[in-house]
């Protein structure tokens, strides 16, 4: 199976999720995560790194 990761900035992943789990529900294998202003790109590799073990689980 594949992983899916979904990021961007501000709440973009959290609302795109919101709308896919409407219309497929639930998806395994599938992180979202949000990049809020005043993030750096030290937290934002902190906050994928999780997602993407989550991710790649099958």
């Amino acid at each position: 199976m594949i992983g899916i990761i979904v990021t961007g900035h501000g709440e973009f992943a959290t609302g795109i999720t919101s709308a896919l789990e409407l219309v497929l529900g639930k998806q395994e294998s599938y992180v979202c995560v949000n990049f809020p202003n005043g993030d750096t790109a030290v937290e934002l590799e902190k906050k994928l790194g999780p997602g993407c073990f989550t991710a790649g689980r099958m």
